[in-house]
């Protein structure tokens, strides 16, 4: 049996240290709770409530200092219909109303407002409406959160609880906690979870060292015969609540990698880093072949704007690939609002003025004078190879970024931008290349962060 070292146990004590509220912050984070959970039940008398119940790491004991969000279930009779549930938003719009609340969007709409906690900060406050339904007869998606809340209270001991800090801490410092669309990483139940099963932060760690991407992880045995729900080629953790749920869903391949390595760079040189955030260092040498696509576009909910964000990207990167402009990585900076940019590190932002084309074995002679008709007008040359196939040497057209870009967001096939975006991204978009990158990224930390993405190195792989 492994133990763990003096100079490990350390590590981890000094990063719970860190991470982990006083009794003090508690006691504050619970009375804010109670002043607005008061507030709740006053206004919810005229509505037709079965309970209230607080939700999220701060009623399961495993929330982050400096990092804690309250999550408040309104739980409506099951026999209340959808108009239902969304009338009683106004209780949220009600209670938070002197903090400028604002609707999410999940399945359905939540209310949500940032309320001051102490003299700079504050704490992100969700109010959420579900339906008061027995284990399996889900009518949102919200109505499962309860019962997660329950399960894990009645489950997780306080040194669990710690653990889970401790993984917490460790995803976030790496940019991987956080389920939502943007993040695409592990959800704060996901750890809850993965703590329960392996029993600590470093036995969880050793597990993830040695996943096969493709494994199915589960609490209970029985629950296996649900696995055959969901791609066998990728993870699958199913839920306790409801087995026939996969929880790793939302996690991107990329992330899950991400952490395997992460787990096994800590296990085998444990340091305190990992539980800190990094500033990354660029590559100034490769600004000449980064390309930025920059636009302002309306406001609307984070996790909608950054679908649509991804869906576009995914569009471009296909049609660069297409037509020669080899992309070596990708991603999306945004402030979340009004603004987002496009972030691309090209094999090359021009291209040869010609292009060579294989055509059909000359023995295919109708399908050769095809080619050959097709290529005229284009051709600076042609020839049959040593290999009995024709071949054509083309004049290639926008054999630059900026020209070919040009030409691309005209064809609204080729295209594929996400509608939600489109009319906003073709009426103001800019490219930015080279040097002004930088000018452009100086007062925006949200950018620069994304460009260490894309033209850095993060300090674990160094």
């Amino acid at each position: 049996m492994r133990v763990i070292n003096i100079s490990t146990s350390s590590i981890l004590s000094s990063a719970l240290k860190e991470c982990k509220p006083t009794k003090i912050e508690e006691k504050r984070m619970l009375k804010l709770y109670d002043d607005i959970n008061s507030k709740i039940t006053n206004i919810s008398k005229n509505y037709n409530i079965s309970d209230i119940k607080l939700g999220g790491s701060l009623a399961k004991g495993t929330w982050l200092k400096n990092n804690a969000d309250i999550d408040i279930f309104i739980k409506l009779p099951s026999n209340c219909t959808k108009k239902d549930l969304e009338n009683s938003l106004e209780i949220g719009q009600s209670v938070l109303k002197e903090y400028k609340p604002y609707l999410k969007y999940s399945e359905h709409p939540y209310v949500e407002a940032q309320v001051p906690f102490g003299k700079s900060s504050k704490v992100k406050v969700n109010i959420v409406s579900c339906y008061d339904v027995s284990k399996g007869n889900w009518k949102s998606s919200a109505d499962r959160s309860p019962y997660h809340t329950n399960f894990i209270k009645s489950h997780l001991s306080s040194k669990k609880k710690d653990e889970v800090r401790l993984l917490k801490a460790f995803l976030f410092a790496n940019k991987l906690y956080g389920a939502e669309i943007k993040i695409q990483g592990f959800s704060g139940y996901i750890c809850e979870f993965l703590i329960l099963k392996y029993g600590s932060f470093i036995k969880l760690l050793r597990a993830m060292s040695k996943l096969d991407q493709s494994s199915t992880i589960l609490l209970d045995d029985k629950d296996f015969i649900f696995s055959h729900l969901h791609d066998a080629r990728n993870l699958k953790i199913l839920d306790p609540i409801d087995p026939k749920r996969n929880l790793a869903t939302a996690i991107a391949p990329y992330n899950l990698s991400k952490f395997i390595f992460l787990s096994n760079a800590f296990l085998n040189k444990p340091s305190k880093h990992y539980f800190k955030h990094r500033q990354i260092h660029l590559n100034y040498n490769l600004l000449d072949n980064v390309l930025l696509i920059s636009f302002n576009h309306k406001s609307r909910p984070v996790d909608i704007l950054w679908g649509q964000l991804r869906k576009s990207l995914k569009h471009i990167n296909q049609s660069f690939e297409k037509n020669d402009f080899h992309v070596i990585r990708s991603t999306i900076a945004s402030n979340d609002s009004t603004e987002s940019i496009f972030v691309f590190l090209l094999k090359n932002l021009k291209l040869d003025n010609a292009k060579l084309h294989m055509g059909p074995d000359i023995a295919m002679f109708n399908q050769s004078t095809n080619f050959l008709d097709h290529n005229k007008t284009k051709r600076i040359i042609a020839w049959i190879g040593d290999n009995g196939r024709l071949y054509s040497l083309n004049f290639r057209k926008n054999n630059d970024i900026r020209s070919f870009f040009k030409i691309l967001i005209s064809n609204e096939k080729q295209f594929g931008m996400s509608k939600g975006i489109k009319f906003d991204f073709k009426h103001n978009y800019k490219l930015v290349t080279g040097k002004p990158i930088l000018s452009l990224a100086k007062n925006k930390p949200w950018l620069y962060s994304s460009l260490g993405d894309i033209i850095g190195t993060e300090s674990y792989l160094s």
